[in-house]
């Protein structure tokens, strides 16, 4: 029921918007705890920007798929900074937050998962390290997409 009442609010209240170049429509997306935001310019529909925000548990993968295959068909190292997210599109690159401590580290999605428990991201050993969660397995992240300008930031 709240969801269609959402969905209904999104579209009532878009269609109230007074007409202008740009036009911006957010919807909540409950199930991921994210928020999309799609900027849309009535002359040219094609550029489209969006901002995917998510937090939530991450936990870390290691030597149990060192050297198997990805979602994506690459190969897994443990020693790159790469993630698992269920959604997202492979590739994509993310900046990941630990809550507890403000570390930041960028990643290449590649793969699919979580499949354990609530969590919303796997990572790589590495970037367990990176983020100082890697001796607690655990951690309380949040998850930035980044444009596709900015792959060139992540390491080779």
């Amino acid at each position: 029921m709240k969801k269609a009442y959402k969905a209904y609010l999104a579209i009532f209240i878009l269609f109230l918007t007074p007409s202008c170049s740009d036009k911006i429509l957010q919807t909540y997306k409950n199930k991921y705890h994210a928020i999309i935001t799609k900027a849309f310019n009535n002359s040219d529909y094609e550029q489209e920007n969006y901002v995917f925000l998510e937090s939530g548990t991450a936990s870390w993968y290691g030597e149990a798929f060192q050297g198997r295959k990805t979602a994506n068909g690459e190969i897994y190292d443990i020693n790159k900074l790469t993630a698992a997210h269920p959604n997202l599109p492979l590739p994509s690159t993310i900046r990941v937050t630990n809550l507890d401590n403000n570390k930041t580290v960028i990643v290449k999605v590649n793969d699919r998962g979580p499949y354990h428990g609530k969590r919303v991201l796997d990572l790589s050993e590495k970037a367990s390290i990176e983020l100082g969660f890697k001796d607690k397995g655990t951690a309380q992240i949040k998850i930035e997409l980044l444009k596709e300008e900015k792959n060139d930031e992540l390491p080779k």
